[in-house]
């Protein structure tokens, strides 16, 4: 998924690969949609507890008034734990 997700941001000019393997860069217009998504999420608009793939840290630097808890999306693999216990 991830690397899906690479290629489209390429494909919109969000993101540019260079030649070397493994080496991409944002552009100004991926670093301008990084900020209008980090605004939607700061303001409460977009709930942080649906990316399951972000960290604590992360969350709660795109929305300060984050606090984990059981309301935030569990991972497959801890999800699938808990149901197997």
């Amino acid at each position: 998924m991830i690397a899906w997700a690479r290629k489209d941001c390429v494909l919109r000019v969000f993101m540019f690969d260079h030649d070397e393997i493994n080496q991409w860069e944002v552009t100004r217009k991926g670093l301008e949609r990084f900020d209008e998504f980090q605004t939607r999420f700061a303001s409460g608009q977009l709930d942080v507890r649906k990316y399951y793939l972000w960290t604590p840290a992360f969350k709660k630097y795109m929305y300060p008034a984050y606090e984990p808890s059981d309301k935030d999306m569990k991972r497959l693999k801890d999800y699938l734990n808990e149901l197997l216990l």
